[in-house]
């Protein structure tokens, strides 16, 4: 009589039941074909090792980026990952003991690890305060630029990363370039948007509009700056201009209105007209 040849497959299903898994068979069944496929993921086939990756690590697929700069011995532990089921310690452990995390720059690491599901809501936060920073002083920043600061990696065509502060010094520099009279504002601390407020609030009092439709770095609003040869405007300079220069749009607003109709009964009243 032939010897019957064991079946794994059987063997784990019966052995889960055994355990007290409340699984039908073929749920079983699936759960060790799954096993199986995990264990045979090696780095020799990419394509396979990024499907399982997204699959059963989804949280470390950025680590298969192929811009990034995370190397051989990182894909080996992804791949042993997988196949070994490893728990988010042990992965911590042997992502710690690759070439990359061992000689990357603090800001690096701190960049990878913040891509892993406790860190991406703070790398959002900090993506979006660079952002506010660059538009309170309507700088135009580019990716690169955003990137360096969050990845800690060198500027294109450069050796040399870049902090958030030297960042925000490169904005107030820029500012300070095309309104140098400023300077003395901006180095006190206050960004254009700062300095532009109080003009914005004005503006939306006298054109009634929602102040948070009004960009004062956008069209005649930027003349609330000024220039060097100028300076600053006077708040009762701005209200006059916001008054009498009809690309502020004064002209429909309802105190317009009321005014042109006061100006006509008083003109009526001078005539004799109205009583």
């Amino acid at each position: 009589m032939a010897e019957t040849k064991p079946n794994p497959r059987k063997a784990y299903i019966d052995a889960q039941i055994k355990g007290g898994s409340t699984k039908t068979r073929a749920e079983l069944g699936r759960d060790y074909d799954d096993l199986q496929a995990k264990k045979a993921t090696t780095v020799s086939n990419p394509v396979d090792l990024k499907a399982k990756v997204d699959r059963y690590a989804p949280a470390y697929s950025f680590l298969l980026d192929p811009n990034g700069a995370f190397g051989a011995d990182v894909a080996q532990v992804l791949a042993d990952a997988v196949a070994k089921n490893y728990d988010s310690t042990r992965f911590e452990g042997a992502l710690a003991a690759t070439n990359y995390f061992k000689t990357a720059t603090p800001e690096q690491k701190a960049f990878a690890k913040k891509q892993l599901p406790a860190g991406k809501a703070q790398l959002t936060a900090e993506a979006n305060t660079i952002k506010q920073l660059a538009k309170s002083y309507n700088y135009a920043l580019s990716n690169a630029e955003l990137q360096a600061v969050l990845t800690g990696a060198p500027m294109p065509g450069t050796t040399k990363a870049i902090s958030q502060d030297e960042l925000l010094n490169k904005m107030k520099l820029s500012a300070k370039g095309v309104l140098p009279h400023l300077s003395d504002q901006i180095d006190a601390g206050l960004s254009l948007k700062d300095i532009g407020e109080n003009y914005k609030q004005y503006a939306a009092q006298i054109l009634e509009r929602d102040p948070n439709q009004i960009n004062m770095f956008q069209g005649p609003f930027l003349d609330a700056f000024g220039n060097k040869e100028t300076g600053q405007m006077s708040l009762g300079d701005w209200v006059a201009k916001l008054k009498t220069d009809p690309r502020y749009g004064y002209q429909h607003t309802r105190a317009a209105n009321r005014d042109a109709q006061s100006l006509a009964l008083t003109i009526a009243k001078a005539f004799g007209k109205v009583k």
